[in-house]
């Protein structure tokens, strides 16, 4: 067999290139061989113009020689091997497609073929083998789990037992931020404060036995998640009083007091004086609730009345349409 490069060059320089194009292509494109060069090389040896490129004949005839060919056309032969690498991927996939189809066509049986995946390889039942699998894993599984230890701890240990929040008696602005600030059941911690005004808000939080007192004109009071406060108010409160989630808490209104407000509290008492006591109470889900104010008649002792807790509704028709009246629940004596 002939080197491929020397009779190809040769032939490239005898033959114009448009036909030699044409021959080659049209040789390849019948044969479609699997390797395209060694076919070109034996198609040129077994051509009949073999002994010229071989160098066997004698010289050439005297004449014109003929001009001197162009360049070949870029990747001719890479865009037939293209051509063809196209037709056998087009093959494969269809071939896919139709071994698909007739898995498709098993209907039932086409689980028959599948295998019974064992616990030992489900991911999701091993993922605590995957941890201890890495070398480099069991100090970091052990403090994760001391972590979760503690935190269950922290959780299932009574609140008494707890480590107290520090105390904190600041003012952020125009808010003073009274919070965790607790004494014991004999002896209640006591804080005056001096320096509120009246654009100043109070946010008093998770304080227990504690007793705070409020010389000053304010504008707002905010009670959240107390329990065992007394609240000492002596001017007036702009806004009014809120309070939510708290238990057993005690407020002195001496001056205006607009409004007062609680949910979803408990034992709750609001000692309102002649200035105060035109205050509208606002309750929602509060039990024990209860109202001490001076007798209108100039009394001497204070009258005390509770908060309705249980509401009786009734449907009635009227000229407007059908509308729902509730009422307190009065109790025959």
């Amino acid at each position: 067999m002939l080197k491929m490069e020397e009779p190809l060059q040769q032939y490239l320089v005898a033959k114009n290139i448009p036909d030699l194009m044409n021959e080659m292509a049209e040789v390849l494109m019948d044969a479609r061989p699997e390797n395209i060069y060694e076919h070109l090389a034996e198609w040129l040896e077994s051509s009949s113009d073999a002994d010229t490129l071989t160098g066997a004949a004698g010289p050439k005839k005297a004449g014109i020689p003929p001009p001197p060919p162009p360049p070949p056309p870029p990747a001719f032969f890479d865009n037939l091997l293209g051509k063809s690498k196209a037709t056998d991927d087009a093959a494969k996939a269809a071939a896919q497609r139709a071994a698909l189809f007739a898995d498709i066509a098993k209907g039932v049986d086409i689980s028959k073929g599948l295998r019974k995946v064992s616990d030992s390889e489900k991911r999701h039942k091993n993922r605590d083998k995957e941890e201890v699998g890495k070398a480099t894993d069991f100090a970091e599984l052990e403090r994760r789990k001391a972590l979760r230890q503690e935190e269950l701890e922290r959780k299932q240990r009574p609140q008494s037992q707890q480590a107290p929040k520090p105390a904190k008696l600041v003012l952020e602005g125009k808010q003073w931020k009274i919070e965790n600030q607790a004494g014991t059941r004999s002896v209640k911690k006591h804080d005056v404060l001096a320096d509120a005004n009246m654009t100043h808000c109070l946010y008093v939080s998770e304080c227990e036995n504690y007793f705070l007192e409020v010389p000053e004109k304010v504008n707002m009071i905010i009670l959240s998640e107390c329990k065992n406060v007394d609240l000492m108010l002596h001017k007036d409160v702009v806004s009014g009083v809120e309070m939510s989630k708290a238990v057993k808490i005690q407020v002195q209104a001496c001056g205006n007091l607009p409004s007062f407000i609680v949910d979803r509290c408990d034992e709750v008492t609001l000692y309102a004086s002649d200035q105060s006591r035109n205050v509208e109470i606002t309750s929602c889900a509060s039990t024990c609730v209860n109202v001490t104010f001076p007798d209108a008649e100039g009394g001497e002792d204070p009258i005390e009345k509770p908060v309705p807790e249980q509401f009786v509704t009734t449907i009635e028709i009227t000229d407007s349409g059908p509308k729902l009246v509730t009422k307190p629940m009065e109790h025959a004596a």
